[in-house]
């Protein structure tokens, strides 16, 4: 109970000279830690939404842990902020308001929580219908601070906020007038391809399920993201590379995609699912959208065959036809 008091008066009583041993830790808002999830797809209005402050780079020696953290949150997307939960010690209440102009400190109460990336608040809302962005500035008393496992502070730097964005694909569309097996994707860009953004989006890398030859009706592939070795999501297991459309600041991208298959009047819709990943100058940051899926067709009629050749033969008067392959 002590150490748990030191910390929270130095967190919310005052500001010393940065002497821990975390020096380059960094908070950012993530909607799945640990796996870097920026932006999250509209929800429908009155959902609940839940977002996670979250620190990472810290060291990995004894002491390198969070004691504890202080920061205030601004945001501009629409919904009631219902509540925050300190996930450093769940049983521990937070001193102040994230929405607050003063900002909120957060303490560990029991053992000093380690790890490379620890979640360390849980913020709730209920939506409405406006989108926007969620930010992390620093405490208005004890500026961007955190403290380590042995109450030494560290200043924080900000990895990234996060953002509630419209549907990022509006379309996959078949391309007409060819032999099938593609599609025409098209989506809008993401909120920081811009000027003046805090990150710079590089590229659109184009992703699609690699499901088998999936018919329409049939039962959806288990996408569940799996875990590896060093406990960070694999993401895109289960997804295809296709190709990168660079940023440019435009409104709208679009580009044409394989498919799996094609569909036919024989053997119904043949679905393809894609993603269109937002990428930046860091490959841990990027902004990935909602799945959304289309279907290609063999547009073109086969030709005739040419030239069509008939050889009579008297013997048993019967007449053999033969054409090249179309």
């Amino acid at each position: 109970m002590k150490r748990m008091l030191i910390v929270l008066v130095a967190l919310t009583l005052a500001t010393v000279a940065v002497a821990g041993q975390n020096p380059n830790v960094r908070l950012y808002i993530d909607f799945d830690p640990p796996n870097y999830v920026h932006e999250l797809t509209a929800p429908d209005v009155g959902d609940t939404i839940r977002l996670y402050v979250v620190a990472d780079s810290l060291g990995s020696a004894p002491g390198d842990g969070l004691w504890g953290a202080a920061f205030r949150v601004t945001r501009n997307f629409g919904g009631t902020y219902l509540g925050v939960v300190n996930l450093l010690d769940p049983a521990t209440a937070p001193i102040g308001d994230p929405e607050s102009v003063d900002g909120i400190a957060l303490a560990s109460g029991g053992n000093c929580v380690e790890g490379s990336v620890v979640p360390i608040a849980e913020l709730t809302y209920l939506y409405d219908e406006t989108l926007g962005t969620i930010s992390l500035l620093p405490h208005s008393s004890d500026g961007a601070v955190t403290a380590d496992c042995n109450n030494d502070l560290d200043t924080w730097s900000l990895h990234s906020g996060g953002a509630i964005v419209r549907h990022l694909i509006t379309g996959v569309t078949d391309v007409g007038n060819d032999q099938g097996r593609t599609v025409r994707l098209e989506w809008i860009r993401s909120r920081y391809d811009a000027a003046g953004q805090p990150v710079t989006i590089t590229g659109y890398g184009v992703y699609r399920r690699q499901d088998e030859y999936k018919r329409e009706g049939a039962p959806p592939v288990d996408t569940s993201y799996t875990m590896d070795d060093a406990g960070a999501r694999a993401r895109l297991s289960g997804w295809d590379y296709i190709l990168t459309v660079p940023a440019r600041g435009d409104s709208t991208y679009q580009c044409v995609a394989p498919t799996l298959c094609d569909s036919t009047e024989q053997s119904g819709i043949c679905w393809s699912v894609f993603m269109v990943s937002a990428m930046t100058e860091s490959p841990l940051v990027y902004y990935d959208s909602s799945p959304d899926s289309g279907y290609s067709v063999d547009n073109l009629e086969p030709a005739a065959p040419a030239p069509l050749r008939g050889d009579f033969d008297p013997g048993p008067n019967h007449i053999s036809l033969s054409w090249p392959r179309s």
